[in-house]
């Protein structure tokens, strides 16, 4: 649970960024809400066991992978079809 929260956080800062009048429902001091909450998933990601940081990393990673594959297999915006 803590890297989507960690993750949906980081998401918030860039979209907040790159978009900024892009928020549906803006919310005073989000970004500085979402830099708190990485504050405190870290922290709780600090207190996890060897375990358990393993499985994060290794299910974060099959993430970035399905990622890197699926935007490989995409067919470019202006290619023709």
């Amino acid at each position: 649970m803590t890297e989507g929260v960690a993750s949906t956080c980081l998401a918030l800062i860039t979209l907040r960024r790159t978009a900024p009048g892009g928020a549906a429902i803006p919310i005073p001091g989000g970004p500085a809400l979402a830099v708190i909450a990485l504050g405190f998933c870290a922290l709780l990601a600090a207190r996890m066991g060897r375990a358990e940081l393993l499985f994060i990393l290794a299910i974060t990673g099959l993430g970035v992978l399905h990622r890197l594959m699926a935007r490989r297999a995409a067919p470019s915006p202006g290619a023709a079809q």
